[in-house]
């Protein structure tokens, strides 16, 4: 049994489906897609939001802007050193260079035909320090797997990184006076040339009453405070 249809007087006050929904479209208010321009202008003239750094990225920023400001100072001499040592790179040189240097200059240790090798010491002097920072954050050993499972202790490579920049830069110390022994071979060595050779550093040092041999100690004493003018002869 089919259903039972709606009375006419019932019919009348629903209306019919289609005109019904004709009528709900027509009454309904528009959408709005779009924000109010007095709305979107405060959003678009915020700055963007900044980018989240890892605490890794934010010390390698910092160690750079470091770098280029020490790279940009003075560094005491009027010898220059190599422009790669101004590099991000050879900043802990450059400071050797900084800190060493005008004594060097000073005294005639450090000539321009000599700055590459002067440069060569200072990088390994900054090589040491930053193999003792590495030794002094990890620590001296560490353990290695084994091919039976297990593990051993072993030193870790900055250990033989330290002993070999150390090497490096006693021998290349020697060269500029660098060790108390070498400092005073160097300034007996100036001392008894410019006596053999009067002038041969621009000026002519005084004669020793009654033929005496000067003392090589107070002859060390005046070229470290002065230092000849003409280049030195352990110093190549």
């Amino acid at each position: 049994m089919g259903r039972r249809p709606l009375p006419e007087s019932m019919k009348a006050t629903k209306g019919q489906p289609a005109k019904r929904l004709a009528k709900i479209k027509a009454d309904a208010k528009p959408v709005v897609t779009a924000a109010p321009a007095e709305l979107v202008a405060p959003i678009a003239a915020k700055a963007p939001p900044k980018t989240r750094i890892s605490r890794a990225q934010r010390e390698d920023v910092e160690r750079q802007a470091a770098a280029a400001e020490l790279a940009a100072m003075p560094v005491g001499t009027k010898v220059e050193p190599p422009a790669r040592l101004r590099g991000e790179h050879y900043a802990g040189a450059l400071a050797v260079w900084r800190e060493l240097g005008p004594e060097l200059e000073r005294t005639n240790r450090l000539q321009p035909i000599h700055r590459q090798a002067f440069a060569m010491f200072c990088i390994y002097i900054a090589e040491w320090w930053a193999a003792c920072d590495d030794l002094a954050a990890g620590g001296r050993s560490q353990h290695v797997p084994t091919v039976s499972g297990g593990s051993m202790e072993r030193d870790r490579p900055a250990v033989r990184w330290r002993a070999e920049a150390f090497a490096a830069a006693q021998d290349a110390a020697k060269h500029f006076g660098l060790t108390p022994r070498e400092e005073y071979a160097l300034f007996k060595d100036q001392s008894t040339v410019a006596r053999e050779n009067p002038g041969l550093f621009g000026h002519t040092p005084n004669a020793p009453a009654n033929d005496e041999k000067p003392s090589s100690i107070g002859a060390m004493s005046r070229f470290k405070s002065a230092g000849p003018p003409g280049g030195t002869r352990s110093a190549h």
